[in-house]
């Protein structure tokens, strides 16, 4: 009698359980991946803006071993890379503001969004079902 009961509550449940899966699913995971991209591109701005404001010295050699890199390409004298490093450290007294990092991350986030949406499009679905099937088990034991 119990297993006959089981079944057609079953029978009622799961339809319920795909429907809202599908329904809430599709909300909640394009939400949840839009937020996850947000997140994402908010730590890497802070990031780059942390290493910017709180660690110039080590932001600024970095800069300027960059430059100075794009400069030595062929050379192999110690003197001569030495002399172009100071050149560069001459040059570029301060590293800039880094605009062009943040601009080119907002460019890569906004073009993963729909992708990501995507994902979210499908996994949703998928994670609401499960958590369904898992009340239900816990139901039926």
């Amino acid at each position: 009698m119990k297993k006959i009961l089981i079944y057609l509550l079953g029978i009622i449940y799961f339809p319920m359980a795909i429907i809202w899966s599908i329904l809430f699913g599709i909300i909640i995971g394009i939400l949840g991946k839009m937020l996850s991209n947000f997140l994402d591109y908010k730590f890497l701005v802070k990031s780059y803006l942390r290493d910017w404001k709180y660690y110039p010295q080590k932001s600024y050699k970095q800069y300027i071993h960059m430059l100075a890199k794009e400069r030595t390409k062929d050379k192999f004298d110690p003197f001569v890379i030495t002399a172009i490093i100071n050149d560069t450290k001459y040059l570029h007294p301060k590293e800039p503001f880094p605009s062009f990092m943040i601009l080119v991350l907002t460019m890569w986030h906004l073009f993963m969004l729909p992708f990501r949406c995507a994902k979210g499009l499908i996994d949703g679905p998928i994670i609401i079902f499960e958590s369904c099937r898992d009340i239900w088990e816990k139901m039926i034991r």
